[in-house]
């Protein structure tokens, strides 16, 4: 996958990771004790079954850089909302902020769901 952000604690354990090659990942712990590096205990999707899989506490695993099972940040579903005018467009994050700052120019103002990262 492309445009994932780095591993950051704190997001949702059932939804906020997935590993550098686009797998869902499930957080099962984040602090197992362990007399090596990897604290971090989750499952990766997997066929037919979930793997189990651990990661250092800054969700790197592996022996060398950007390692296809590297923890990363899901991508997040957005929501938006784009004034148009007639020859250009403005996002805004809300619908009221959208109408607040329009002009009497603008032709439509249209909400626009996407993930992050999409057509890029």
């Amino acid at each position: 996958m492309t445009n994932l952000r780095p591993y950051e604690p704190g997001r949702d354990p059932l939804t906020g990771y997935v590993t550098r090659d686009g797998r869902k990942v499930r957080i099962l712990a984040t602090d197992r004790r362990t007399s090596g590096d990897f604290c971090l205990v989750g499952l990766v999707d997997g066929v037919p079954a979930e793997e189990i899989q651990f990661w250092r506490a800054d969700g790197t695993t592996g022996t060398w850089s950007n390692h296809y099972l590297d923890l990363m940040c899901a991508p997040e579903r957005r929501t938006a909302w784009v004034n148009f005018y007639p020859e250009i467009g403005i996002v805004h994050l809300s619908r009221e902020k959208a109408d607040a700052r329009a002009t009497k120019e603008r032709i439509a103002c249209v909400e626009v769901t996407f993930t992050e990262g999409e057509g890029l």
